[in-house]
């Protein structure tokens, strides 16, 4: 019995990946003999493939979704995975572009699968040959097949190396995706469309205004779009908040376009104070402290900011750093992410005004300290006899190398509070003169 196990491959472990090897290849030629029914075009020497029949495009289809679906982490290293991609972009290529109102939605589903299950190192050199085809889809009177080219679209352009953005570019240019963007948001605002359609144009737009600066000037500039995302803003549920506020962070990349925003003034800071909040998902409130950063990019940001809403704002900042009740090695990625961007935000202490004194308020050495601390519910209360007892304290919480990503951040806020702090402030006399203590002899 045991050399049968040897034989089968090791075991029960071998035998399932025998039988999955043994699955793909199946699939595999399926995929092939899909394939076979379609021809080859040579052009400038390379293989084309293509075919007109709108039964044959949905069986290869249908073969390339199955295909996809036994790909797992498994088996993504097998040789037929990676041979595959070139045949299965080329024929999802010109089905695009031959836009059947017949297989579109199938056709854009399976684009979206593809970039899915596939790496991206697999699939990089192949992705510039979907751009320009699903960007002439995005404005199809089908929905579903605007969104999952939008979807798309968003997965290439989040996973596009370098060297490639200026290509893709001037696609985006000569496809006027922007514009077809802008305009399906404007009729979304005055339509009945699913929010979904909403969420997919307006990621995909905001993923598009971080990575290239030249496409954000016909944003904001747009007056109507403004106005209605003003609208939305307003009276729309929360999900196209969030939608609206991760695009408004692309907007506010441009200082022109942070200028724009804040002549909405109060309402735009109140729901980013409220979107702060812990009642809401970490990655709403990752936006909301992104968008308020970037919005306090300059000092007569800040100020406007304060002026408006200094107070709620910063208390906001405080809860984001002190929300922290799990040690480093149980946080999630968006918590990590959440307290990051909280320091970030709380950098807008190294512009002078009267935040500062809502910080102190706020109590934000005890939330400094907290910061370094590998329990965060023990902070120092006792007082030190001595000069060595405060440096050995110190440096047990040094030694702890706890949230050290974010030891950086602490420093430089303790740096800044230092700098504007008022020769009239009393520290002892506030409460403050032993969490100050312990964090300049740690920065010591």
């Amino acid at each position: 019995m045991r050399s049968a196990a040897k034989q089968g491959g090791g075991g029960r472990g071998g035998g399932a990946t025998e039988s999955n090897s043994r699955h793909i290849q199946t699939l595999h030629r399926r995929l092939l003999e899909a394939l076979k029914l379609g021809h080859r075009c040579y052009d400038d020497k390379e293989a084309k493939w293509q075919c007109t029949d709108i039964e044959i495009q949905r069986h290869v289809l249908r073969s390339i979704a199955s295909f996809l679906t036994c790909i797992s982490g498994d088996n993504l290293k097998h040789p037929l995975v990676k041979d595959s991609v070139a045949d299965m972009l080329g024929a999802l290529v010109w089905i695009l572009q031959q836009r059947s109102e017949a297989v579109l939605g199938l056709a854009g589903n399976v684009v979206v699968k593809l970039i899915r299950v596939m790496p991206n190192s697999i699939l990089q050199s192949y992705l510039l040959e979907l751009v320009h085809p699903l960007s002439s889809l995005l404005s199809s009177l089908q929905l579903e097949v605007s969104i999952s080219c939008a979807t798309a679209l968003g997965m290439i352009f989040s996973n596009l190396i370098v060297k490639r953005e200026k290509r893709v570019w001037e696609m985006l240019v000569e496809a006027e995706i922007v514009s077809h963007l802008t305009n399906n948001l404007r009729e979304f605002s005055c339509g009945t469309m699913p929010i979904e359609y909403f969420q997919e144009m307006a990621s995909l737009l905001s993923i598009i205004l971080h990575q290239w600066p030249a496409s954000r000037y016909s944003v904001w500039n747009d007056v109507e779009l403004m106005e209605a995302l003003q609208l939305m803003l307003v009276n729309s549920d929360f999900p196209v908040k969030a939608t609206i506020l991760k695009l408004y962070s692309g907007i506010a990349l441009c200082a022109h376009g942070s200028k724009k925003l804040l002549e909405e003034e109060e309402a735009l800071l109140q729901l980013i104070v409220l979107c702060m909040g812990r009642s809401y998902p970490p990655s709403s409130r990752i936006e909301a402290f992104r968008l308020a950063r970037y919005l306090a990019t300059n000092e007569q940001g800040c100020s406007k900011m304060m002026n408006i809403s200094g107070e709620p704002l910063v208390e906001a900042i405080i809860a984001g750093l002190s929300g922290r009740t799990l040690h480093l090695q149980k946080l999630s990625h968006d918590q990590m992410s959440l307290l990051v961007e909280a320091c970030r935000l709380a950098l807008i202490i190294r512009w002078p005004g009267k935040h500062h004194k809502y910080f102190w308020k706020q109590g934000i050495d005890k939330v400094l300290l907290d910061l370094l601390l590998e329990n965060n519910h023990n902070g120092p209360s006792q007082h030190f006899s001595s000069l060595d007892e405060q440096i050995s304290r110190a440096q047990d919480i040094l030694n702890a190398n706890f949230l050290i990503v974010l030891r950086p951040y602490v420093w430089e806020i303790l740096g800044w509070l230092a700098t504007y702090c008022s020769e009239d402030c009393n520290l002892r006399m506030h409460g403050h003169e032993n969490c100050i203590n312990i964090l300049i002899t740690c920065a010591w």
